[in-house]
């Protein structure tokens, strides 16, 4: 039995794992999560992009005012995730004045965080900025003293693919010896950041009374390959200001109760 949220497909997943016997799989689901008990409303924002060629101060603050839009009209705590630290502050810094935030750094501290929410005013937004696979976003539960879970809107900023460095090329490399190369591209550049999406995506699906909206902000959500292994349905795809603010009222309305 393999039990985890998140996990590769089981076919990958044995592959990596250098089992060569049959097996018989069954993939009992989730019993929370993205694909769980929870009802959620996803919106892809297809106008926007972290991709290296579109990044720049246009691109930032294009991206800034979504996320704006989305704490002015939704209640509430928010997480917004990032691929990487530098992207992460790029958008931080141009969001409005009266954006109230939490950014991670590396220094900062779970308890830090926790404090930060618990003492927040009654209807106070905050938007927690955070980066894919970090601290914030990897097994970190957003709840009151009751247990309840608080956060009900992630916004996933671009796709946090892996850096072209020593440590991805090495892994590729790894993997390639175990499972060969065509699974190894799949698992380090499309599964493996995939799955740091959907981690991110499971803090505001904590149990069966839980509502959530996803706001994934690149237009790269809309490739076949992405779209299959994130494995969750599209509600919205919008363009511009116009239609995101439309989309934001309806799953406000729809999902949230609000």
């Amino acid at each position: 039995m393999l039990l985890s949220g998140t996990m590769p497909s089981p076919k990958l997943y044995l592959k990596v794992l250098g089992v060569s016997r049959s097996f018989r799989i069954v993939d009992a689901g989730l019993m929370y999560g993205v694909r769980g008990f929870g009802r959620f409303f996803t919106i892809v924002a297809a106008d926007v992009t972290t991709a290296y060629r579109s990044r720049g101060d246009s691109m930032y603050r294009l991206i800034a005012s979504r996320i704006a839009l989305a704490d002015r009209l939704l209640p509430g705590l928010k997480l917004a995730v990032y691929p990487s630290y530098e992207v992460m502050y790029r958008v931080v810094e141009r969001l409005p004045a009266d954006v109230e935030t939490i950014v991670e750094t590396r220094g900062i501290s779970l308890d830090e965080v926790e404090a930060r929410i618990l003492t927040r005013d009654p209807g106070e937004r905050i938007v927690i900025n955070a980066v894919a696979g970090g601290k914030l976003v990897e097994g970190v539960e957003f709840v009151d003293y009751e247990g309840k879970n608080l956060l009900s809107t992630v916004i996933i900023v671009g796709v946090p693919f892996p850096q072209p460095d020593d440590y991805t090329r090495k892994h590729l490399e790894v993997m390639a010896s175990r499972i060969g190369l065509s699974d190894a591209k799949k698992l380090v550049y499309l599964v493996n950041p995939i799955i740091k999406v959907r981690q991110a995506l499971g803090r505001s699906i904590r149990g069966p009374d839980d509502r959530a909206l996803y706001i994934l902000m690149d237009y790269r959500y809309l490739r076949r390959d992405l779209k299959e292994v994130l494995g969750i349905p599209y509600h919205r795809v919008v363009k511009g200001a116009e239609d995101f603010e439309e989309a934001l009222r309806t799953a406000k309305s729809r999902v949230l109760g609000v």
